[in-house]
């Protein structure tokens, strides 16, 4: 592991993550690796935990992502499906809210096949293509994994050699028959952001965001929800900054509305 990498690991693991019921670290490991609990399908070893790191047996780059994401699904359908609700997938270097996503999670049921992120709709496809971005972090229900699984990676319906990641997951959970969740606030601000929060204010976002959010992207004030869930490209350095003006600074005489249960849509 990097000293990058440890670093990230390091200051994910002192601010957001241990507001998680459960979290693990994933990582590409060779079958060199000491086996501690081991996860098999057809027979076959594909990941082993080790405290709260997931080693999955996948080559390490970007290029890797989509079979590696797949074995983190199937270890999720094998031996976590009926303990948990939902499922965050995220990037080492992104910063999430956990209050503000469980918030929205309370609107929704796990027993529906659901998918929750950052909507990208890109042009190049034609807007034929609904997914979420990778970056910005993405939910599955539990449903959602078991639909993935079972009507999606089992059944050889979906690729797992390609290059986009999120795409790629989008692209199967639609095969599967998983609906995708409008994540804006009832002001159509965002919720999940791909980008750094430097990135949206004083605005206007970056310019990949036109080609490619399904909703059209907001500089300034109106960026983002008050309720904002995450947000990406963060050094360890900025998630360690976000986390304590969060919840160790406090602003005297200043306090969050009494009444936020219409914050969200519900339908």
């Amino acid at each position: 592991m990097t000293n990058n990498l440890k670093d990230k690991a390091a200051a994910i693991n002192s601010t957001w993550a241990p507001r998680c019921t459960k979290y693990v670290f994933v990582i590409s490991a060779d079958k060199a690796h000491q086996e501690v609990t081991t996860i098999r399908n057809n027979q076959e070893t594909f990941a082993y935990v080790e405290n709260d790191i997931l080693y999955i047996y996948s080559p390490e780059g970007y290029l890797n992502l989509v079979p590696k994401v797949r074995k983190v699904m199937q270890y999720l359908y094998e031996q976590e499906l009926h303990n948990y609700d939902w499922f965050l997938k995220a990037d080492d270097d992104s910063y999430f809210i956990i209050e503000n996503l469980r918030y929205l999670l309370s609107k929704h049921d796990p027993s529906k096949g659901l998918y929750l992120g950052y909507a990208l709709e890109p042009e190049v496809y034609s807007k034929s293509v609904l997914y979420m971005s990778g970056g910005a972090g993405y939910v599955f229900s539990r449903e959602g994994i078991k639909l993935i699984i079972e009507n999606g990676y089992n059944v050889g319906a979906c690729k797992e050699t390609t290059e986009f990641e999120d795409l790629e997951i989008g692209k199967c959970a639609k095969i599967a028959g998983v609906t995708v969740v409008n994540t804006l606030d009832k002001l159509d601000r965002e919720t999940f952001h791909p980008d750094h929060l430097k990135d949206f204010l004083p605005g206007p976002p970056q310019e990949w965001l036109n080609y490619y959010a399904k909703n059209k992207p907001k500089g300034g004030p109106d960026c983002c929800s008050q309720f904002s869930i995450s947000f990406h490209r963060m050094s360890y350095q900025d998630i360690l900054i976000f986390d304590h003006l969060l919840y160790k600074t406090n602003v005297y005489g200043h306090s969050s509305p009494r009444d936020d249960r219409d914050v969200f849509n519900t339908g």
